[in-house]
């Protein structure tokens, strides 16, 4: 939690980068659109890949238990999600993905390689953090 005395007294909760590319993830594996996709979800994910962001597995596994999502004895690891996700970006209408985000960008060529394949190839590069692999 942070807090801050300005301009009331308040706290928020403040994630760190490996945690809040587990949630995108999350979002983009868990929202319960069917094969309808949020555009925003997988330009955030590049943005977070590109970056080269380590990856809070324990966060993502916490929240797939949550939502009932991953309910497996075993502890998710980058197998088992590349697995999950393997299956999601099957599923995803990357068309539609992409004029969903088209609006907000400048350059249409941002979103031209948007595919099942390129989104499997951006997986192995994203590190695990908190020696969870």
């Amino acid at each position: 939690m942070l807090t801050r005395l300005v301009p009331t007294p308040h706290q928020i909760r403040v994630y760190d980068l490996p945690s809040l590319l587990a949630g995108k993830l999350h979002a983009v594996l868990c929202r319960n659109w069917k094969n309808r996709a949020k555009g925003r979800d997988f330009y955030d994910l590049i943005w977070h890949f590109g970056r080269r962001v380590p990856l809070n597995l324990g966060h993502i596994e916490a929240r797939m238990r949550q939502s009932r999502d991953w309910s497996h004895e075993t502890p998710l690891d980058v197998a088992g999600l590349r697995k999950c996700l393997e299956e999601r970006f099957a599923a995803i209408d990357f068309e539609r993905a992409k004029e969903d985000v088209a609006p907000f960008l400048k350059d249409s060529r941002e979103h031209s390689l948007w595919s099942f394949g390129f989104f499997m190839e951006l997986i192995p590069q994203t590190p695990t953090s908190q020696g969870r692999n």
